[in-house]
């Protein structure tokens, strides 16, 4: 654990550290911190998920390697929380009490120096990650927009065709229920012609 997260402290400040700490195994659905309430312990997520909450909003997970209360912490005494935090599923975590952490770190300005700087690194981690997930629901929404106004061109479109195909097939409906100029006596004229033709005679089909 400490090569991975506490990597700036001494192995003789680990030690310490981890003594001065209380190992702690947090329910399902335990409310670790309540924004702008004050919070007595710094936390580490040694095992777990928590779900961190500002202003009723979901902003990210802490995790394994995650601090909870650690901007408090680095405010100073009687700050509040940062945020709302909640365990989602069995926490394990390592708490330490902020009165007692500070006592120590104020006899040794090194290790404070130490602890200090890991916590700002795993802050800005952090950070980062929130930035990242941030910006990939933003690209999530825009996407989501896109496929929408799409769909909406495709739709207009469609209903557009629909439009003229009908409009077409009245038309040419119409047309076909409408006698043509050729058709409009059509047999008269021939029966006329008919009438015209002269008819044989004896004489003409003897000659013949």
């Amino acid at each position: 654990m400490r090569s991975a997260f506490f990597d700036r402290l001494t192995p003789g400040d680990f030690v310490r550290l981890l003594a001065l700490g209380e190992r702690r195994e947090l329910a399902d659905g335990t409310t670790v911190t309540v924004q702008g309430k004050h919070c007595e312990d710094l936390i580490f997520v040694e095992r777990g998920i928590a779900t961190l909450a500002v202003d009723g909003k979901h902003v990210a997970n802490l995790e394994r390697g995650g601090f909870i209360n650690d901007v408090a912490f680095q405010q100073g005494a009687g700050a509040g929380a940062y945020g709302t935090v909640v365990a989602t599923g069995r926490l394990n975590v390592i708490a330490w009490e902020q009165s007692t952490l500070r006592q120590v770190l104020e006899k040794d300005p090194k290790f404070s120096a130490s602890l200090a700087h890991v916590l700002t690194a795993r802050l800005v981690e952090q950070l980062l990650y929130r930035y990242k997930a941030q910006e990939e629901e933003q690209q999530k929404q825009q996407q989501k927009r896109a496929q929408r106004g799409l769909a909406t061109r495709l739709s207009s479109t469609t209903t557009g065709d629909k439009f003229r195909s009908s409009f077409e097939g009245v038309r040419i409906r119409a047309l076909q229920s409408q006698p043509t100029a050729r058709g409009i006596g059509s047999d008269e004229p021939s029966r006329e012609r008919g009438s015209d033709e002269p008819q044989a005679t004896g004489a003409s089909a003897a000659s013949a």
